[in-house]
């Protein structure tokens, strides 16, 4: 447990208070105590001491969990419950199938669906780079497409490089991410200093790469002046858990779309949002869970009479098989003159 050794201290200062347990989704729906974060806390535990040892019930515990941070806000004792879960995993020795799948297939054809590499790359103008992620390069190229029109609009012309994932679900199953350096590599050559993305999960991976920066499209287009039409119908902005609980972005996307003729929010929004369970790792191993995730989410849409706006493609692409959902590029396509 070399690696929850480093995490010991804070193990050791959680009390145990089950306050992290009020809107933990995954108890709610799974009702056993190791699908709440004081129970995934107390396995680490339990096998950081030689207490609990591992197995298939130890193993699908620690990894049913979407690390969406919903369950930190509530504890009292500040305790990194999503770290805590994404460390132990690390110590894990077995790996659930769907996750050796997808971690086959980001190293073998270098993103997780297992699709042959689409190339992408072309030239562009200044020293700003596109990356679209694996999500909208090969599920969603709707979205990609999108936000290339957005920029074309702006009179930008980023450069692109043939795309990788970032390496995301590889961290969040607790597997070690060698995809940065490869991607970074790629960018420093073709000389980039600044990468716009739509993908969270990718600013997350990234942004502690050296040689470049890298910034949320939704934060770039916040900065600039845009002129919008209003954008018919109702819609309603879900905050992305790491687009808000990990980067902390929550006012960019709600001033466009405030722009593009406003917005309703959800009941539970911003750092107490609900998880989508749109996290690919965990979607791909706990996909009924995932799916009555993001059933809690698009019903209260319904109750509205609204489409749901997010800005992370994995939530988008979760989502759609849901109900009726827009990625805030896409608005921002329709609503850019």
């Amino acid at each position: 447990m070399k690696h929850l050794e480093d995490m010991k201290h804070e193990l050791m200062c959680c009390t145990g208070c089950g306050y992290c347990k009020q809107h933990c989704q995954t108890l709610d729906i799974g009702g056993t105590e190791t699908d709440s974060g004081r129970g995934r806390v107390f396995l680490a535990y339990g096998l950081l001491t030689g207490e609990i040892t591992e197995d298939q019930s130890v193993v699908e515990a620690l990894q049913r969990c979407p690390l969406c941070g919903r369950c930190e806000q509530d504890c009292p004792s500040t305790i990194p419950i999503s770290d805590i879960i994404q460390t132990a995993r690390r110590d894990l020795t077995a790996v659930l199938p769907a996750h050796r799948k997808m971690a086959d297939d980001i190293l073998d054809k270098g993103n997780p669906f297992g699709e042959q590499p689409v190339p992408t790359a072309r030239p562009g103008e200044g020293e700003i780079a596109f990356f679209a992620g694996c999500v909208s390069t090969y599920q969603t190229p709707e979205l990609k497409e999108a936000a290339l029109s957005v920029l074309e609009k702006l009179d930008l012309e980023p450069v692109m490089v043939d795309e990788i994932c970032c390496g995301s679900p590889l961290e969040n199953m607790g597997r070690d991410n060698g995809q940065p350096p490869l991607l970074a590599e790629r960018l420093a050559e073709a000389g980039m200093q600044t990468v716009l993305t739509a993908c969270p999960s990718a600013v997350l991976t990234l942004r502690e790469t050296p040689r470049f920066t890298v910034q949320h499209l939704t934060a770039f287009l916040a900065e600039q002046n845009l002129e919008l039409v209003p954008l018919d119908g109702v819609l309603m902005y879900h905050d992305s858990s790491v687009l808000g609980r990990k980067l902390g972005i929550y006012d960019p996307p709600r001033q466009l779309l405030q722009q593009a003729g406003g917005f309703r929010e959800f009941t539970e929004n911003r750092k107490l949002a609900l998880c989508c369970g749109g996290d690919l790792a965990f979607q791909a191993a706990f996909p009924d869970m995932a799916g009555e995730m993001a059933r809690q989410v698009m019903d209260e849409a319904r109750e509205q009479g609204a489409v749901v706006v997010t800005a992370d493609p994995h939530c988008y692409r979760h989502l759609k098989g849901h109900g009726e959902v827009l990625d805030i590029i896409q608005v921002m396509d329709r609503c850019l003159q």
